[in-house]
Protein backbone atom coordinates (compact mmCIF):
# COMPACT_ATOMS: atom_id res chain seq x y z
CA UNK A 1 0.00 0.00 0.00
CA UNK A 2 1.44 3.39 -1.27
CA UNK A 3 1.78 6.00 1.29
CA UNK A 4 -1.19 8.38 -0.95
CA UNK A 5 -3.66 5.40 -0.43
CA UNK A 6 -2.84 5.14 3.11
CA UNK A 7 -3.30 8.60 3.51
CA UNK A 8 -6.45 8.52 1.80
CA UNK A 9 -7.93 5.17 3.94
CA UNK A 10 -6.74 7.21 7.40
CA UNK A 11 -8.43 10.53 6.71
CA UNK A 12 -11.41 8.61 5.65
CA UNK A 13 -11.55 6.71 9.00
CA UNK A 14 -10.74 9.72 11.32
CA UNK A 15 -13.09 11.91 9.13
CA UNK A 16 -16.14 9.84 9.56
CA UNK A 17 -15.26 8.63 13.42
CA UNK A 18 -15.44 12.69 14.09
CA UNK A 19 -18.09 13.79 11.87
CA UNK A 20 -20.04 10.70 13.15
CA UNK A 21 -21.48 11.95 15.69
CA UNK A 22 -21.27 15.69 15.00
CA UNK A 23 -23.99 15.25 12.45
CA UNK A 24 -26.32 13.94 14.66
CA UNK A 25 -26.15 15.82 17.82
CA UNK A 26 -25.27 18.93 16.47
CA UNK A 27 -28.07 19.34 14.13
CA UNK A 28 -30.52 17.59 15.96
CA UNK A 29 -31.58 16.22 12.89
CA UNK A 30 -30.87 13.89 10.02
CA UNK A 31 -28.51 13.21 7.81
CA UNK A 32 -28.97 12.44 4.85
CA UNK A 33 -26.60 9.60 3.82
CA UNK A 34 -27.92 7.88 7.32
CA UNK A 35 -31.79 8.82 6.66
CA UNK A 36 -31.62 7.16 3.45
CA UNK A 37 -30.02 3.82 4.78
CA UNK A 38 -32.62 4.55 7.49
CA UNK A 39 -35.27 3.95 4.94
CA UNK A 40 -33.90 1.45 3.18
CA UNK A 41 -33.63 -0.40 6.38
CA UNK A 42 -37.64 0.33 6.95
CA UNK A 43 -38.38 -1.51 3.43
CA UNK A 44 -36.89 -4.07 4.84
CA UNK A 45 -38.54 -4.15 7.84
CA UNK A 46 -41.39 -6.61 7.81
CA UNK A 47 -38.74 -9.01 6.45
CA UNK A 48 -36.31 -8.57 9.49
CA UNK A 49 -39.01 -8.57 12.24
CA UNK A 50 -40.31 -12.52 10.83
CA UNK A 51 -36.24 -13.10 11.03
CA UNK A 52 -36.49 -12.06 14.77
CA UNK A 53 -39.23 -14.04 15.35
CA UNK A 54 -38.39 -16.96 14.01
CA UNK A 55 -34.97 -17.14 16.30
CA UNK A 56 -34.74 -18.54 19.68
CA UNK A 57 -34.33 -16.33 23.24
CA UNK A 58 -30.76 -17.57 22.96
CA UNK A 59 -30.28 -16.03 19.42
CA UNK A 60 -32.10 -13.11 19.97
CA UNK A 61 -29.51 -12.85 22.68
CA UNK A 62 -26.75 -12.95 20.61
CA UNK A 63 -28.03 -10.68 17.86
CA UNK A 64 -26.52 -7.03 18.42
CA UNK A 65 -28.98 -4.09 19.03
CA UNK A 66 -27.64 -2.57 15.39
CA UNK A 67 -29.32 -5.61 14.13
CA UNK A 68 -32.95 -5.18 15.54
CA UNK A 69 -33.05 -1.76 16.91
CA UNK A 70 -33.42 1.40 15.44
CA UNK A 71 -29.56 2.74 16.38
CA UNK A 72 -28.96 6.69 17.53
CA UNK A 73 -28.34 7.56 13.76
CA UNK A 74 -31.84 6.56 12.90
CA UNK A 75 -33.35 8.06 15.87
CA UNK A 76 -31.87 11.84 15.53
CA UNK A 77 -34.13 13.88 15.54
CA UNK A 78 -36.79 12.03 17.55
CA UNK A 79 -37.19 13.15 21.04
CA UNK A 80 -38.66 16.51 22.37
CA UNK A 81 -37.43 19.58 21.87
CA UNK A 82 -39.42 22.84 22.79
CA UNK A 83 -42.43 20.66 23.47
CA UNK A 84 -42.90 18.44 20.75
CA UNK A 85 -41.35 15.30 19.66
CA UNK A 86 -41.62 13.59 16.46
CA UNK A 87 -44.00 10.66 15.31
CA UNK A 88 -44.39 8.57 12.40
CA UNK A 89 -48.26 7.83 11.37
CA UNK A 90 -48.95 5.07 7.94
CA UNK A 91 -45.24 6.11 7.42
CA UNK A 92 -45.92 10.25 7.66
CA UNK A 93 -44.39 12.48 9.80
CA UNK A 94 -46.15 14.83 12.12
CA UNK A 95 -45.55 16.12 16.18
CA UNK A 96 -47.26 15.29 19.42
CA UNK A 97 -46.89 16.88 22.62
CA UNK A 98 -45.69 15.82 25.65
CA UNK A 99 -49.39 14.11 26.82
CA UNK A 100 -49.20 11.63 23.56
CA UNK A 101 -51.38 14.19 21.53
CA UNK A 102 -51.33 14.49 17.84
CA UNK A 103 -50.62 18.54 17.61
CA UNK A 104 -49.17 18.51 13.78
CA UNK A 105 -50.95 15.99 11.61
CA UNK A 106 -48.41 13.21 10.52
CA UNK A 107 -48.51 14.25 6.69
CA UNK A 108 -44.60 15.07 5.84
CA UNK A 109 -42.27 12.74 4.65
CA UNK A 110 -39.83 13.81 7.47
CA UNK A 111 -39.31 16.02 9.75
CA UNK A 112 -36.35 17.43 11.99
CA UNK A 113 -36.69 18.76 15.40
CA UNK A 114 -38.19 22.38 16.86
CA UNK A 115 -35.84 25.02 17.11
CA UNK A 116 -36.19 28.83 17.89
CA UNK A 117 -40.10 27.81 17.04
CA UNK A 118 -39.58 25.89 13.44
CA UNK A 119 -39.04 22.52 12.37
CA UNK A 120 -37.29 21.30 9.11
CA UNK A 121 -40.25 19.00 7.00
CA UNK A 122 -39.57 17.24 3.99
CA UNK A 123 -42.69 17.61 2.14
CA UNK A 124 -44.26 15.45 -0.73
CA UNK A 125 -42.26 16.58 -3.43
CA UNK A 126 -38.93 15.40 -1.88
CA UNK A 127 -38.11 19.31 -0.78
CA UNK A 128 -37.27 20.49 2.48
CA UNK A 129 -39.35 23.65 3.95
CA UNK A 130 -39.76 25.11 7.25
CA UNK A 131 -43.07 24.55 9.37
CA UNK A 132 -44.20 26.34 12.76
CA UNK A 133 -46.00 24.71 15.83
CA UNK A 134 -48.78 24.55 14.09
CA UNK A 135 -47.90 23.08 11.02
CA UNK A 136 -48.26 26.29 9.23
CA UNK A 137 -45.36 25.98 6.14
CA UNK A 138 -43.53 29.29 7.26
CA UNK A 139 -40.52 28.61 4.67
CA UNK A 140 -42.13 26.88 1.05
CA UNK A 141 -40.24 23.89 -0.12
CA UNK A 142 -37.47 24.54 -2.29
CA UNK A 143 -33.99 22.86 -0.65
CA UNK A 144 -32.96 19.18 -0.93
CA UNK A 145 -32.03 19.14 2.57
CA UNK A 146 -32.23 21.26 5.86
CA UNK A 147 -31.40 21.42 8.94
CA UNK A 148 -32.84 23.30 12.88
CA UNK A 149 -32.23 26.69 13.57
CA UNK A 150 -29.90 27.94 15.64
CA UNK A 151 -28.62 31.52 16.26
CA UNK A 152 -31.08 32.73 13.96
CA UNK A 153 -29.54 30.58 11.08
CA UNK A 154 -30.29 27.38 9.52
CA UNK A 155 -28.26 25.18 6.96
CA UNK A 156 -29.54 24.33 4.10
CA UNK A 157 -28.61 21.82 1.00
CA UNK A 158 -28.90 23.01 -2.71
CA UNK A 159 -27.37 20.57 -5.41
CA UNK A 160 -24.78 19.12 -2.86
CA UNK A 161 -23.40 22.50 -0.99
CA UNK A 162 -24.73 24.07 2.02
CA UNK A 163 -25.75 27.56 2.93
CA UNK A 164 -27.17 29.62 5.47
CA UNK A 165 -31.03 31.20 5.52
CA UNK A 166 -33.11 33.08 7.94
CA UNK A 167 -36.18 32.59 9.27
CA UNK A 168 -38.30 34.21 6.70
CA UNK A 169 -36.39 31.54 4.08
CA UNK A 170 -33.80 34.44 2.76
CA UNK A 171 -30.66 32.98 1.89
CA UNK A 172 -27.75 34.71 4.09
CA UNK A 173 -25.10 32.85 3.05
CA UNK A 174 -24.56 31.31 -0.57
CA UNK A 175 -24.60 27.29 -0.65
CA UNK A 176 -20.95 26.64 -1.35
CA UNK A 177 -19.53 24.28 1.26
CA UNK A 178 -19.30 20.43 1.12
CA UNK A 179 -20.11 20.25 4.76
CA UNK A 180 -20.95 22.45 7.70
CA UNK A 181 -22.16 23.02 11.18
CA UNK A 182 -24.38 25.04 12.62
CA UNK A 183 -23.89 28.37 14.23
CA UNK A 184 -22.29 28.39 17.76
CA UNK A 185 -20.92 31.38 19.46
CA UNK A 186 -21.52 33.28 16.15
CA UNK A 187 -19.45 30.90 14.23
CA UNK A 188 -20.02 28.23 11.69
CA UNK A 189 -17.65 25.08 11.04
CA UNK A 190 -17.45 24.61 7.03
CA UNK A 191 -15.75 22.28 4.98
CA UNK A 192 -14.39 23.01 1.08
CA UNK A 193 -11.62 20.49 -0.81
CA UNK A 194 -8.33 21.71 -0.57
CA UNK A 195 -5.01 20.26 -0.68
CA UNK A 196 -2.87 18.59 1.70
CA UNK A 197 0.26 19.72 2.15
CA UNK A 198 2.05 16.20 3.10
CA UNK A 199 0.70 14.73 -0.47
CA UNK A 200 1.13 15.41 -4.03
CA UNK A 201 -0.93 19.21 -4.95
CA UNK A 202 -3.56 17.38 -7.01
CA UNK A 203 -4.43 15.21 -3.53
CA UNK A 204 -7.65 16.49 -2.14
CA UNK A 205 -9.07 16.38 1.00
CA UNK A 206 -11.75 18.58 3.05
CA UNK A 207 -10.37 21.37 4.88
CA UNK A 208 -11.73 23.03 7.71
CA UNK A 209 -12.73 26.56 8.63
CA UNK A 210 -14.87 29.16 10.83
CA UNK A 211 -17.42 31.75 9.40
CA UNK A 212 -19.02 34.46 10.61
CA UNK A 213 -23.41 34.92 9.90
CA UNK A 214 -22.23 37.19 6.59
CA UNK A 215 -20.36 34.23 5.34
CA UNK A 216 -16.58 35.92 5.74
CA UNK A 217 -13.67 33.33 6.70
CA UNK A 218 -12.36 34.48 10.47
CA UNK A 219 -10.53 31.32 10.67
CA UNK A 220 -9.04 30.28 6.77
CA UNK A 221 -9.71 26.59 6.40
CA UNK A 222 -6.46 25.57 7.01
CA UNK A 223 -7.72 22.38 9.02
CA UNK A 224 -8.24 19.17 8.77
CA UNK A 225 -11.35 18.69 10.83
CA UNK A 226 -12.83 20.41 13.89
CA UNK A 227 -15.77 21.28 16.28
CA UNK A 228 -17.95 23.81 17.11
CA UNK A 229 -17.06 26.62 19.53
CA UNK A 230 -17.63 26.33 23.15
CA UNK A 231 -16.91 29.11 25.85
CA UNK A 232 -14.78 30.63 23.52
CA UNK A 233 -12.51 28.15 21.98
CA UNK A 234 -12.72 24.62 20.58
CA UNK A 235 -10.48 21.58 18.87
CA UNK A 236 -8.99 21.37 15.35
CA UNK A 237 -6.96 18.70 13.93
CA UNK A 238 -4.20 18.70 11.37
CA UNK A 239 -2.72 16.02 9.44
CA UNK A 240 1.38 16.10 10.57
CA UNK A 241 4.35 13.76 10.26
CA UNK A 242 6.40 12.65 13.17
CA UNK A 243 9.61 13.37 12.76
CA UNK A 244 11.10 10.57 14.52
CA UNK A 245 9.44 8.09 13.14
CA UNK A 246 8.24 9.73 9.59
CA UNK A 247 4.69 8.40 10.04
CA UNK A 248 1.95 10.99 9.21
CA UNK A 249 -0.87 11.12 11.61
CA UNK A 250 -3.22 13.96 13.39
CA UNK A 251 -2.59 16.05 15.48
CA UNK A 252 -4.83 17.90 17.76
CA UNK A 253 -5.12 21.58 19.17
CA UNK A 254 -6.96 24.09 21.09
CA UNK A 255 -7.92 27.63 19.36
CA UNK A 256 -9.49 30.58 20.48
CA UNK A 257 -12.38 32.40 17.79
CA UNK A 258 -9.44 34.51 16.10
CA UNK A 259 -7.60 30.97 14.94
CA UNK A 260 -4.82 31.10 17.29
CA UNK A 261 -3.43 27.84 19.27
CA UNK A 262 -3.51 27.97 22.90
CA UNK A 263 -2.88 24.91 23.77
CA UNK A 264 0.22 22.24 23.32
CA UNK A 265 -0.39 19.44 21.25
CA UNK A 266 -3.83 17.25 22.61
CA UNK A 267 -3.68 13.62 22.95
CA UNK A 268 -6.58 13.06 21.05
CA UNK A 269 -9.57 15.28 19.48
CA UNK A 270 -12.73 14.70 22.21
CA UNK A 271 -15.46 16.30 20.91
CA UNK A 272 -18.30 17.83 22.36
CA UNK A 273 -21.65 16.09 22.24
CA UNK A 274 -23.99 18.74 23.76
CA UNK A 275 -27.52 18.69 23.20
CA UNK A 276 -30.55 20.56 23.00
CA UNK A 277 -32.84 18.15 23.59
CA UNK A 278 -35.96 18.84 25.79
CA UNK A 279 -37.25 15.90 27.39
CA UNK A 280 -40.44 17.36 28.55
CA UNK A 281 -41.49 15.75 32.03
CA UNK A 282 -38.41 13.71 31.96
CA UNK A 283 -40.20 11.83 28.76
CA UNK A 284 -37.79 9.41 26.68
CA UNK A 285 -37.68 7.76 23.52
CA UNK A 286 -37.87 3.41 23.71
CA UNK A 287 -37.35 0.53 21.60
CA UNK A 288 -39.74 -2.13 21.05
CA UNK A 289 -38.26 -4.43 18.00
CA UNK A 290 -37.85 -2.03 15.24
CA UNK A 291 -40.11 0.57 16.16
CA UNK A 292 -39.90 3.86 18.44
CA UNK A 293 -42.04 5.42 21.19
CA UNK A 294 -42.06 7.65 24.16
CA UNK A 295 -42.61 6.86 28.08
CA UNK A 296 -43.10 9.59 30.79
CA UNK A 297 -40.67 9.19 34.06
CA UNK A 298 -43.54 7.07 35.62
CA UNK A 299 -42.89 4.65 32.86
CA UNK A 300 -46.50 5.41 31.38
CA UNK A 301 -46.47 5.02 27.42
CA UNK A 302 -47.45 8.23 25.96
CA UNK A 303 -47.05 7.39 22.54
CA UNK A 304 -47.06 3.98 21.46
CA UNK A 305 -44.41 2.15 19.73
CA UNK A 306 -44.68 3.48 15.53
CA UNK A 307 -41.47 3.64 12.78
Amino acid sequence: MNLKTFGLIFFLIVFFSVNTFAYCSEERSYHKTWTLQARDKEETREKRQKYYESLTKDERARISDFEIYPTNLMTCGMGFSEGLAKVFVGGKAGFINNKGKIVINPRFKDVGRFSENLSPAEFDNGKWGYINKKGTTIIKPRFDWALIFREGLALVQIDDKWGFIDSTGKIIVEPQFSHANSFSEGLAMVQMWGIDELYEKDFKVLKTGYIDKFGKWIIQPTWDGGDDFEDGKTTVDKHLTDKESNKNYYGCFMINITGKIISEELENCSRSLKSQVDDSNEIVIYFEEYKTGYKNKTGKIIWKPTK
